[in-house]
C-alpha cells in the first residue's frame, strides 16, 4: 500500500469485460480472422461469396472492437461515463440505510455509541422529514444487501458491528460496497475505530479496538502498536486533532459545491474531535476550522464511492453538530446528483 494513500484496485466490471474480451478474441475471432487473412494471401479472395465477404468484414470489426476493449483504456473512460450518468440519476432520490447496530436483530445487542448520543431512529426521522422523497430505512448491517442502498449511515460514531472480530470480514464487505459506488457516512470520530460483535454479550459493555498489530524495531527495541482499520486503508490520515471547541467555516468554493453547512442549525461552536490535517491527499473538504486549522468534515474517494467522515464529537445536544452533519450529507447528495466526479 502506498504511503501517500490507498492503492486502488481495478474496477471489477472493467476486469470482467477485459477477461471476456480476451477469451472471445483468443478462442473465436482471432483464429477465424487469421484463416481469412491466409486465404487472401493465397489469392483465394475471388472465390469468396458475398456472405463470406460480409462475414470477413464483421469479424474484422469485431476483432478491432475486442482488441480495444481488452488492451486499451478507452473502455475505462466509456464505462465510467455511463456509470456516472446512472449514479447521478440514483442520487436524486437515494436509498439510505441507517444501521441499527446489529447484524440480524435476532437476539443481538446493538453497539454502544462512541462520540455520539443520537439514536438510529433520530437520524432516520430527521432525514425523512428533510427529504420525504428519499427511501430511509433503519435495519441491520447485512452485507449481502448493502448494494440496494446508495448511502449507508453509521450512527454509532467510532463503533461498528463486525461479524468477524478477528478477520474483519464485515469491514472488508463495507469497503467493497464503497468501492463499487456506495457512500458510507460516519457521523463522529474515526470510522471503524472500535468493532462490536452484537451476537456476543461481552460487547454490550466493552469497546474493542479494531485494527492490526504493527511491530517496528527502533533503537534496537521492538515497538508494538495498534494500527486502526481505517488508517490501514488510508495511511495518509495522520496527525488527527484533539478535542477543541471551534466555530466551523466554509470557503466560498465549499459553499458553492455543497451548500451552507457551517451555519446550519445556528452560527455556533461545535466540538471538533479527530479532524484531519488540511491538504490531506485524496480528501475533499466540506467543513473546516480556522484555529486550529483542520478539515472537520471530508469525503475520501474510494473506487466509485466515498467515505464521508466527520471529525466531531456529538455528545452535547446544545451544539448544532447534528444539524451540520445532516447538512453535510445533503450537500454531498447534491454534489453527486449534479454528476460531479
Amino acid at each position: 500500500m502506498s504511503k501517500k494513500g490507498v492503492k486502488m484496485r481495478p474496477r471489477r466490471y472493467l476486469q470482467t469485460t477485459r477477461h471476456v474480451s480476451r477469451i472471445v478474441l483468443t478462442i473465436l475471432v482471432a483464429p477465424l480472422a487469421l484463416s481469412f487473412a491466409a486465404d487472401l494471401l493465397k489469392g483465394k479472395a475471388r472465390t469468396f461469396t458475398q456472405s463470406q465477404v460480409s462475414l470477413a468484414v464483421i469479424l474484422g470489426l469485431l476483432y478491432l472492437i475486442l482488441t480495444v476493449l481488452a488492451f486499451t483504456g478507452w473502455l475505462d473512460a466509456a464505462l465510467v461515463r455511463v456509470s456516472r450518468r446512472f449514479r447521478r440519476r440514483a442520487y436524486r432520490k437515494p436509498s439510505v440505510l441507517v444501521l441499527d447496530g446489529t447484524l440480524s436483530q435476532d437476539h443481538e445487542i446493538p453497539a454502544r455509541p462512541v462520540q455520539s448520543i443520537y439514536t438510529p431512529h433520530e437520524w432516520a426521522s430527521e432525514l425523512a422529514s428533510r427529504h420525504p422523497d428519499w427511501k430511509i430505512q433503519v435495519a441491520p448491517l447485512q452485507t449481502e444487501k448493502l448494494r440496494q442502498h446508495q448511502i449507508v449511515l453509521n450512527p454509532f460514531g467510532e463503533a461498528y458491528p463486525e461479524a468477524d472480530p478477528k478477520g474483519y470480514s464485515t469491514f472488508g464487505e463495507i469497503c467493497d460496497y464503497v468501492y463499487a459506488g456506495g457512500v458510507y457516512v460516519n457521523v463522529a470520530g474515526i470510522p471503524f475505530w472500535y468493532s462490536h460483535d452484537p451476537r456476543d454479550p461481552i460487547f454490550a459493555t466493552k469497546v474493542i479496538h479494531a485494527g492490526y498489530i504493527q511491530r517496528e524495531i527502533k533503537d534496537d527495541r521492538e515497538l508494538i502498536t495498534m494500527r486502526s482499520l481505517f488508517h490501514n486503508l488510508f495511511p495518509q490520515l495522520g496527525d488527527l486533532s484533539d478535542a477543541f471547541a471551534v466555530r466551523p467555516f466554509q470557503t466560498d468554493f465549499d459553499r458553492t459545491r455543497f451548500g451552507d453547512i457551517a451555519t446550519a442549525g445556528g452560527d455556533s461552536n461545535i466540538t471538533m474531535f479527530r479532524a484531519y490535517k488540511p491538504q490531506t491527499p485524496g480528501m475533499i473538504p466540506l467543513l473546516r476550522s480556522p484555529d486550529p486549522e483542520m478539515w472537520i468534515v471530508g469525503a475520501l474517494r474510494y473506487g466509485d464511492g466515498a467515505f464521508l467522515v466527520a471529525g466531531v464529537s456529538m455528545v452535547d445536544r446544545t451544539h448544532p453538530t447534528f444539524t451540520m452533519i445532516l447538512a453535510a450529507l445533503d450537500g454531498w447528495v447534491q454534489y453527486e446528483s449534479a454528476g460531479k466526479p
